[in-house]
């Protein structure tokens, strides 16, 4: 992809998460989105044919670093050294994912990190007992997102090591069981 296609999309995501910070997704207009970012009104449509599907771009490019911390979080050795690279890095990013998690993202974020958890989950030895492996991933992967955007939307007083705690206790013992 050429500079000059890089940039406008750069532009047009970065105003989107500005506007987004002000209202909600559906009070926001393309020409006003064209302005913020600084292009023209017809270079959006080049990139993408809807807001949503803006957003959805977003929260797709956001996801791969979010995968890389939280699928250990599922399957690696240390799960709860995961759990806490997996809390930090959303803290660190807290301003995106309170949004992606509160938008439209949040179902993208739930379909990809699902179905890299499953992909995962097929190539590793059966359940030992109990639930079959693929439930138990497809519950871990949205107690995972849902404690995250419950942390980020309505508790974001609480401390990372609390977070890191229910996920523990909510995801990662039900997964080891």
């Amino acid at each position: 992809m050429d500079a000059r296609k890089v940039r406008s999309r750069k532009a047009l995501q970065e105003a989107l998460l500005d506007l987004l910070e002000e209202k909600p997704l559906s009070a926001v207009s393309v020409r006003e989105l064209t302005e913020r970012a600084g292009v023209g009104y017809a270079t959006f449509f080049r990139h993408y044919p809807t807001l949503e599907d803006l957003l959805r771009a977003i929260a797709e490019d956001a996801v791969g670093p979010l995968l890389e911390r939280g699928l250990p979080l599922l399957f690696g050795d240390d799960r709860r050294q995961a759990a806490r690279d997996l809390v930090r890095h959303v803290g660190e990013n807290r301003k995106l994912w309170s949004l992606l998690l509160n938008q439209v993202g949040g179902a993208v974020l739930r379909e990809q990190f699902g179905s890299a958890a499953r992909k995962l989950a097929e190539s590793r030895p059966p359940a030992r007992s109990g639930a079959p492996l693929e439930l138990r991933v497809h519950f871990a992967v949205r107690g995972a997102v849902d404690i995250l955007a419950w942390w980020l939307m309505r508790r974001p007083d609480i401390s990372e090591a609390d977070v890191v705690r229910y996920l523990d206790q909510l995801v990662i013992r039900p997964i080891e069981a």
